[in-house]
């Protein structure tokens, strides 16, 4: 019958019962209408001479597969001086002690006791923590490692990088408190002396989360530099945050006037500052949010004209959500995140 010619060839003209097949397509393309032919008019002679030929074209095939060029593996293959250049920014990476002196310092700010076990090896306890756990940190500690080597060799050790899960989570804990929101600097500069309120205020819509507001308004920064006369000079001002160094704060405070006068106005005329800017933010995710959902729209409108299925419940539902995305962007008022105070001053002043 049909099948059994079928095995017949499969088995003895290719092998493929025993091996996997090479060149699928070109067997078939070679012998697609002479199989059709030989079962429309079968005979035993026919099948074996077809058999035969077949065989010989695979073989041919194999042999021409395997001399020829596997672009796959080309593709895939070693190249030295891209692959060098990634082990030299992996090894730069593994040498910077940035993520470490962080860690630790964020350890520091919330109780979480570190010992030095060797070099860039530390264990962390949660012996004093200022806060209900630490994202991460069992309690009974954690081992860690900045040596990748190390990391490697002891499984009991954890490698640090930026993308450990005790990092993130000791970052999204500093984010999501009010420690380190505050500061005090100090800029030495050519001039004269000033006082100035740099604030970091936070542009987001409140919304209820199905309607998904932050595609058109994700949390937006809005920076505000204040001066004693209440004028931003986020634009105009050539501080460079890498000159300012740290002070005493409590001696520029001891000045009453500047306590409960002077820092409530610059921070009262931050805030305007800072909704001046956040109306043409608004504004523009407003734009964004109307053309997008009245495109969609119209297209629901124009396919409920040839396709039944759009029902208008999806269309009102979608018109709604645009209206309460309308308000609800509209609506969105800066929040202080971050405020820092600078001194200006020719001379540094003692602290």
């Amino acid at each position: 019958g049909a099948s059994e010619t079928l095995a017949r060839w499969y088995h003895e003209g290719l092998d493929a019962f025993a091996r996997p097949m090479e060149g699928g397509a070109q067997v078939a393309a070679e012998f697609g209408e002479k199989l059709e032919a030989l079962q429309a008019g079968f005979s035993a002679a026919k099948l074996d001479r077809l058999i035969a030929e077949t065989k010989k074209f695979h073989a041919r095939l194999r042999r021409q597969l395997e001399e020829g060029q596997d672009r796959l593996l080309q593709m895939t293959s070693c190249r030295r001086d891209e692959a060098q250049r990634l082990v030299n920014a992996v090894a730069a990476v593994d040498r910077d002690l940035d993520v470490e002196r962080f860690l630790t310092r964020i350890f520091d700010q919330f109780g979480v006791h570190v010992e030095e076990l060797s070099s860039r090896t530390f264990l962390a306890l949660p012996a004093q923590l200022t806060t209900a756990v630490f994202p991460e940190l069992p309690e009974a500690g954690l081992t860690f490692t900045a040596d990748r080597r190390k990391a490697l060799a002891r499984e009991d050790i954890s490698f640090l990088s930026w993308d450990h899960p005790i990092v993130t989570g000791g970052i999204d804990l500093l984010l999501s408190t009010e420690q380190g929101n505050s500061a005090y600097a100090i800029w030495q500069a050519p001039g004269e002396q000033a006082i100035l309120l740099e604030a970091i205020y936070v542009l987001e819509p409140v919304a209820p989360a199905a309607l998904h507001a932050d595609r058109f308004l994700p949390p937006m920064p809005i920076r505000v530099l204040i001066d004693a006369r209440g004028e931003d000079l986020a634009g105009t001002s050539d501080l460079d945050p890498a000159v300012l160094r740290p002070g005493n704060v409590h001696l520029l405070l001891e000045n009453s006037r500047i306590k409960r006068k002077l820092l409530p106005a610059m921070l009262a005329q931050g805030l305007e500052a800072a909704r001046a800017r956040a109306t043409a933010i608004r504004s523009e995710a407003v734009k964004t949010m109307n053309t997008l959902l009245t495109r969609e729209s119209r297209r629901l409108e124009k396919l409920r004209e040839t396709n039944p299925n759009v029902r208008a419940e999806e269309i009102a539902a979608l018109q709604r959500q645009q209206t309460e995305l309308e308000r609800h962007l509209a609506a969105a008022e800066p929040r202080l995140d971050a405020v820092r105070l600078i001194w200006k001053t020719p001379v540094a002043p003692s602290s």
